[in-house]
């Protein structure tokens, strides 16, 4: 998917997605960056209001609250350069997404949403999504599948589309008592 610009004596140390990542530190350099994961029900609260802040901020509107912790996912890979919070993505095996639109989501999927992003060009997304593919690989997962919320302020379609995930099929589902939808995009791992 993306070119991988990480050293033979680096590793991408992420959390396995099927552990439960309290449990460890996973962390490691990529570029300068330091990648970690987190899980929202074992960090700081100082953690936490960074990632919902960032996520929010991306969406500008509330997709993520600092209540619900659990939804869509509770564990996010994190993107830093040391004191900011430049990038994260939530992420579960597709039947365990805590998400109104689950359906043909499948255990080889590794379901990634919300993604968000400092937006000042400098890639760290794109950074991100490169550590995330490694780690699905190694976990034996097939597909990365990003939803993206077809009423948000901001328009991932295009972002998705450029870096070639090819667009799937559009669910229409209730979230907190309104219709919305989500247009599903896939990357396969092994094309």
């Amino acid at each position: 998917m993306f070119s991988s610009e990480i050293g033979p004596t680096a590793r991408v140390a992420l959390s396995p997605i099927s552990r439960d990542v309290a449990t460890t530190d996973h962390k490691s350099l990529f570029k300068g960056y330091t990648v970690t994961t987190l899980d929202r029900n074992h960090c700081s609260p100082e953690e936490d209001a960074k990632l919902v802040a960032l996520i929010n901020g991306a969406y500008k509107s509330e997709r993520v609250t600092l209540a619900h912790k659990a939804i869509p996912t509770a564990h996010y890979f994190c993107l830093s350069d040391g004191v900011n919070l430049l990038a994260c993505a939530g992420y579960a095996r597709g039947d365990q997404a805590g998400t109104g639109a689950r359906e043909g989501l499948t255990g080889s999927d590794c379901f990634i949403a919300p993604f968000a992003a400092v937006t000042d060009g400098q890639g760290y997304g794109k950074k991100l999504l490169q550590c995330i593919e490694k780690e699905a690989k190694s976990q034996g997962f097939k597909t990365l599948t990003c939803h993206v919320w077809n009423d948000a302020t901001v328009n991932m379609h295009p972002y998705y589309r450029k870096i070639g995930f090819k667009e799937g099929d559009t669910i229409r589902y209730i979230y907190e008592g309104q219709p919305t939808s989500i247009t599903r995009y896939h990357w396969s791992l092994y094309d």
